[in-house]
């Protein structure tokens, strides 16, 4: 069964100490409605629980950033060749790897969520899972065996 937002976010109060991640301050509501201004669509419920609860995180062993809607706002300001309602949600070693939100353009709620380096791979449809899947396991344990599994069950 896959994780809630709700169970991740509370794993991360638990325990993100000893993953050694930073958490930044919440959220405010105006932050969350200048987003989706920019995306010019309504963010999905469990983005906005999450970055209500924390403006993005840094895991500081792995280099890997939950990245604050600021930031999201100020890039896709001078990205242009996004899609509405896209956007990049994680990033690691300084964009090295990125892990974008591509959006329903039907159901607002419903998204993938895929990692792009060389190729581009559909992971999940589910926040949640994806932040289940690095906080069990990291950036390369978990989120990059987890690509590869995706990859060999599609061939």
């Amino acid at each position: 069964m896959k994780p809630t937002i709700n169970d991740v976010i509370v794993h991360l109060q638990r325990h993100y100490t000893e993953r050694d991640i930073l958490l930044f301050e919440g959220a405010s509501d105006e932050d969350i409605n200048q987003l989706e201004e920019t995306l010019r669509c309504r963010l999905p419920e469990d983005i906005k629980i999450f970055y209500r609860f924390t403006d993005g995180f840094i895991g500081r062993a792995d280099a890997f950033r939950i990245i604050p809607i600021r930031e999201i706002n100020e890039r896709r300001k001078v990205a242009y060749l996004f899609q509405q309602g896209n956007f990049d949600i994680a990033e690691f070693f300084l964009y090295q790897s990125l892990w974008t939100i591509n959006r329903d353009i039907i159901d607002e709620d419903k998204y993938t969520i895929y990692n792009h380096d060389a190729d581009l791979v559909h992971l999940t449809d589910s926040f949640a899972e994806f932040l289940d899947v690095f906080l069990k396991g990291g950036v390369y344990n978990g989120l990059g065996e987890w690509k590869q599994q995706i990859k060999s069950l599609r061939k």
